[in-house]
Parts: C-alpha cells; structure tokens; sequence
C-alpha cells in the first residue's frame, strides 16, 4: 500500500537527496577518506525513504534512514578533517586557500541531510508524524531563538562589554553597534514568534544561524547542535498553520505592513550603524583623550630592547658616547625619575660564532659593570631547530630548555674574562609565533585535542620552576592580543596558538608587545594600559615600538604608559632610532637594516626624550580613528568567544590589583542595560500568554446565565 501525502517519507526523500549528494561530491573533492562511505551511507537513506512510502515497509524504511543518518553524523568530522588536511594553508602565500567552499558543500549537505533523517527515521519507526509535534510541545523555536541570541547577539554584547570596563569605551564602539543589531533582531524574531506573525523573519535568521555555525564547526564541532537546533526549527515553522498564522508579511492587508516596515526600518539602521565607526571622519571631530598624573611611579624604568636582527655592529651599545649617554640618563633619575635597563636577545648563533663568542659576553660586562641593568632573551635557533621554531611556544619548550643551560654553561664560562657577565637581573621567555603560521598545522593541531598543549604548558611550567630555583627571576613576553584570551575562562587561544601565558602565573613580570603606530596607536597603547592593569596589575610591563614613529608618537605612547602607573614599561629598539643609511658613521649605520623613518634619532634627541617623559603631567591625546592593526587584534576576542576548551581561570583579573578608572560605574552600566534587555525579553514573552489568560477569563465571564429575580421570574445574567 503506497502512502500519499505522507510529510514522513518526503523528509526522507528529502534527507536522501542531501546525504547522496554529499556522498557524489566527496567522490570529486581531494580528502583523505574511504570517498565511497558517504556514498553508501547515502544509499541507505534513501532505500528507507523508498521502504518508507509504502505503508507496509514504514517502520524497516525508517529504521534505515535513521542508521544511515546516524552513520553521516558520526563520520560528519572525520569527512571535514581530511578535507582540512588536504589543504595548503600558509600565511606567507599570496593567495590562501582554506578550503571553504568544499568544507560548506559537506558540512551544509551533510548536517541538513542527516537531521531531516533523524526526523523521518523516528517518523517512520512509530508510524506518525511525532517528531514536529513534539518540537512544538517543548518551544523548540523559542529555545532555538534564546540559543542563537546566547552564542550571537550575547557573545558580541560580552565583547562590547568587555572592551568598555577591561579596555576603553571608544574601543567598545566597535562591537556595541554590532551587538545592538543583533539585539534587535532578536526582538524583532521574538515579537514574531509570540504573535505568530510574519514568521518567515525567523526562518530566515534561522538559516543564516545555521550557516554560520556550520562554519564553526570547523573550530569545534559541539557547533553542529546548533546548526541542527536551527534545521528542526525551521522544520517545525514550515507546519506552524492556520488561519492567524502568517508566513511572509501580508502588505497590501490592513494592519499587517507596520510591523515588517518597522522592523526592516531598525534593522537597516542598526546595519549601519554597525559601519559608522570605521566610516567617520574621527579627525574631524574633536575627541580628546586624558590620562592624568598622579598615577605614576617614583622612578619608572624604561626597558630599551637591543634587537636580535642585528647584522653587525653589535658594539654600538658600548661606544663611549652611548654608554655616556645611558650614564647620564641614569645619573638623572633623583630629577626625573626616569631609569633605563636593557634587554638582550642571545640566539644560539651569537655563541657558536667564532666572534660574537667572545663579543656579546664583552658587552653585556660593560654595560652591567657601567650601572645598566641588563635582562637576557634566550632564543631557539631558527638554524638548527627549523625556521617555525625561533620563538618560544608549547612545541619546543625543550629545545628551550637546552638552549637556556647551553647559554648559562657559556655565560659561566666567560665569567672568568668578564665577571660581570652572569650579573643579569631576569630571564625574559618570548613566548609567540613567528610570522610563518601554518594555519593548516594549527588547525590540526587544534582538533588533535588539548593533549599536546597541556603537555608543553606542563613543560613551561617546569622550567620555570626550574629556572626560579637556579636564582632567576623570569619574565614573560607576549604578543598584546593574546591578552583577549582571558576574557573569558578558558585559554582557547593560547592553545589555537601553541603558547602558554597564564599558567605559568608565578611571572615576575609579564610583558605585552603593544607593536602599534601611526593612525588610532595612542588609543590602542591606552586600552592595552588599562587592560595590563586589570589582568597583571603591578607586575604587568607594556612594550611599545619605535619603527615609522617621530619623537612626539613615541614620547606620548611613553607617557601613556608612565601616567597609566607602571612601574615598568619597554620599547623594541633602541638602536632602531639611531638606524641611518651612513655607513661612515659607526653611531647610526647597522648593516642590513633600515634607516629610522621618519628621520634617524641623536644623542640629544634621546636624552630629551627621557627629560621630557620625567616631566610629571597630564598628557592627552587626539582620538583621529582606530588602529587597523588593532582592529584586527580585537576580532581575535570576538573570535575567542567560539572557541570552546576547558576552563582554565576560575575569575578575573588573572594576577591585576589594579582596575581601571570608574570601574564601579561602568559595571552599574552595564548591569543596568542587561536588565532592561531582560525585562523586556520576558515581557514580550509574558504578554501573548497574559492576554490569552484574560481573553479566556472574560469568555467565560460574558457566557449567558440564567437566574431568578425578586418576582420570580427569570433573568439574563451576562
């Protein structure tokens, strides 16, 4: 007996067409799995929906369809991880090839087919259409509505929020607008769900959902729940009918045009307001910017990096004028209160060479014999351990460590010539990528587990101990975005990464590399100031950058970080400034580096730059737009918000004593804001069953009633 009209078997055709199809594009695509496995897979759905037609074979049909939809699900990561595999991604290319389109293909065939299989299997194994009726029982597209806003419109708010009290809330525009359009479309979807008018919004906003986490689920694959969350939903709206249930707007219907003509009116503009921070002209409108003194440390230490890209002229730092020059600086300190210290980069090559064997440990007595206090930066050889491997992360933290005893049995061994030279203060780890990511490499890395970085983590946490019971005191340094990871509580990104930050937490200082200048940095170096202050508090060490930057961008970046009460503050390079294209003049020309842009710096613009930051002073700013680079780096927080590992802190700040101006005023704000956000939730959604409640009350109150009157006769009671 063949069934008609039968939504069971048609969701199995259905279910069919999109695992077969999966099945035939994964025979054309290169991926490194049996190909033919979705196909058969596929094959089985659909002899269930052919079983499923006819009566007799229901129940064996939807047994079928449900093993096989099953069986896609369960080899749904495996298929996307050989796709992954076989895809050449690497930063440095000029085209980048990601595989998206082959990941959508099986990701949106897969998903799709596999969830309306479910559906008609569970149909077709109880001979009814149960499955939407019980969708409908438990407000699936209320949950589906709630789960959306929760990992959308909720996560970009947190972003907003977190940027507004931890950072600057000129950086929270950035995300405020985006988490206002989200909000509004989520109330606009609400509004149509309890009234169960124009549904078709939410069908749509559904779908975009459901491609977007499908995307994710190239991060983690928990995402597909949501993507099938979004599918069923729209499953159950497609058998949402009656007579004031409306699909799409009914616009020439009286009554029925304001609401979608309202709606797209505060979504279009919500739209653009999302774009209007990167679209104004910020130059043109006076915001200016204060950090006011008081805040700052008896004597500050400036940090000045002598950089590991060095070619040649490494004496250059303990040339008598500018040993003279750091002298006087120092000897000026009960004045200003300006300090500096230096930090050397050793790469395994400056001891292995027959020269600079005997060099480097030369200047690091001079200047530690001349008062400057001097920190060390072991790095791993890119020439012996592989040019990914130069900086420090979970991969090579024992090429690290044998690098570190190697550099003390060298340092010890010049002690003798130069006994000074193992008079450091602190061992700073450079704990980051180089600039030669395989994204491919990470993102197998990323879905191999947390093994591998809680195994190098482990590792660093060690040798840190170890090397704090040789004496030591050990910094951390960092690339600045990386401290978007602690927004919330696991440390997803530094394991997407291969670093480990936080822990170790038993840093004596923990330095972030703020390597921002030009257009929106005092801004960017501002945030990150406030930011520093609430994770690390006092132990926390800003690092700023002196390439393409006049005197006045690098004296107000510093002052930036004086007034923002450090104790301690760097800058990466010192030589940097003094770079020119002279290669007759020993005090400013490095073989194979760049000349200082905008013009090379001098003795004298040096020291006034360290006069002038000892002035004790409000210093203020122009706000003239946002850092592009640091744009970027604050998508890095958005994105942390979907990257899902265990939880590593228990709150915040991580190691702050410090929290930013106001701070008890802006979380008023923003708790103020989020309970207006839920009240009106909640009174959107209390009100369609409030008036139903009444409308019943008085149904029941206006039935007529007969009763007798004072004479007997009988009345109508209404």
């Amino acid at each position: 007996m063949r069934i008609k009209n039968n939504i069971r078997y048609r969701n199995g055709f259905l279910a069919a067409g999109f695992t077969l199809g999966t099945g035939i594009y994964a025979m054309f695509i290169q991926m490194s799995f049996p190909k033919i496995l979705p196909l058969i897979f596929g094959a089985v759905v659909l002899l269930g929906a052919i079983l499923m037609r006819d009566g007799k074979n229901e129940q064996t049909g939807g047994l079928l369809v449900l093993v096989g939809s099953l069986l896609m699900f369960i080899i749904f990561k495996d298929m996307v991880y050989a796709i992954l595999s076989n895809t050449n991604l690497d930063l440095g290319s000029e085209e980048l090839n990601f595989g998206v389109f082959e990941r959508v293909i099986i990701i949106g065939t897969t998903v799709v087919g596999a969830t309306f299989g479910l559906m008609a299997g569970i149909d077709g194994i109880a001979g009814e259409s149960l499955v939407r009726e019980k969708l409908q029982k438990i407000k699936i597209v209320h949950v589906t509505a709630l789960v959306n806003a929760l990992f959308t419109t909720f996560a970009v708010g947190w972003c907003a929020i977190y940027l507004f009290v931890a950072r600057h809330p000129l950086e929270s525009l950035i995300f405020f607008p985006a988490f206002g359009f989200l909000l509004a479309i989520f109330f606009i979807n609400w509004y149509a769900i309890n009234r169960k008018k124009h549904i078709g919004m939410v069908f749509v906003h559904n779908i975009i959902c459901a491609g977007f986490f499908g995307f994710l689920t190239v991060l983690n694959f928990v995402w597909v729940i949501v993507v099938v969350l979004n599918i069923l939903s729209n499953a159950t709206l497609r058998s949402m009918t009656g007579p004031e249930i409306t699909f799409f707007p009914r616009i020439r219907k009286r009554g029925h045009a304001r609401f979608p003509i309202v709606s797209y009116a505060v979504i279009g503009g919500m739209a653009f307001a999302c774009v209007l921070p990167f679209m104004l002209p910020w130059e043109k409108i006076p915001i200016t910017q204060t950090i006011p003194s008081g805040n700052e440390a008896d004597i500050m230490e400036i940090n000045w990096a002598y950089a590991s890209e060095m070619k040649g002229n490494y004496e250059w730092i303990i040339q008598p004028e500018i040993l003279q020059m750091m002298q006087d600086i120092n000897g000026n300190t009960s004045t200003t209160g300006i300090n500096i210290s230096i930090t050397v980069p050793l790469v395994r090559y400056l001891w292995e060479n027959a020269t600079l064997n005997s060099t480097i440990p030369q200047i690091l007595d001079t200047l530690i014999s001349a008062g400057i206090v001097v920190d060390l930066m072991p790095i791993v050889d890119a020439t012996i351990f592989g040019e990914r491997d130069e900086y420090i992360h979970d991969d090579n933290i024992g090429e690290f460590r044998e690098i570190y005893y190697e550099m003390k049995e060298w340092l010890n061994n010049w002690s003798s010539t130069y006994p000074n030279v193992t008079e450091y203060r602190a061992m700073v780890i450079d704990l980051e990528r180089t600039t030669s990511i395989d994204i491919n490499e990470l993102l197998l890395n990323w879905w191999g587990g947390s093994d591998a970085h809680i195994t190098g983590q482990n590792e660093l946490i060690d040798l840190v101990g170890e090397m704090r019971d040789n004496g030591e005191n050990v910094a951390a340094a960092f690339f600045g975005f990386h401290i978007f990871d602690f927004a919330d509580l696991d440390d997803a990104q530094q394991e997407f990464f291969m670093i480990s930050i936080v822990p170790p937490s038993n840093w004596d200082y923990i330095a972030a590399m703020i390597y921002q200048s030009g257009e929106g940095s005092f801004l960017s170096t501002h945030a990150y100031c406030n930011n520093m202050n609430y994770h690390f508090g006092s132990r926390g060490v800003p690092y700023t950058i002196t390439t393409s930057s006049d005197y006045n961008d690098v004296l107000t970046r510093l002052k930036i970080m004086k007034n923002s009460g450090f104790e301690k503050i760097g800058a990466w390079a010192m030589h940097e400034l003094f770079a020119s294209d002279n290669e007759s003049d020993p005090l400013s020309y490095f073989p194979g580096m760049d000349a200082h842009d905008p013009e090379p710096w001098t003795i004298e613009n040096f020291t006034q730059l360290h006069m002038d930051l000892g002035v004790d002073e409000d210093v203020t700013y122009e706000f003239n737009g946002y850092n592009s680079e640091n744009t970027y780096e604050i998508l890095a927080l958005l994105l942390d918000m979907w990257l899902i590992r265990r939880s590593m802190y228990s709150g915040w700040p991580i190691m702050g004593n410090r929290l930013p101006n106001n701070f008890t005023l802006k979380w008023a704000i923003i708790i103020t804001g989020l309970g207006v956000i839920a009240f009106f939730t909640f009174y959107i959604a209390w009100k369609p069953y409030y008036q139903k409640k009444k409308g019943k009350t008085r149904s029941s109150q206006s039935k007529v009633t007969p009763s007798t009157g004072s004479n007997g006769n009988p009345t109508i009671e209404t």
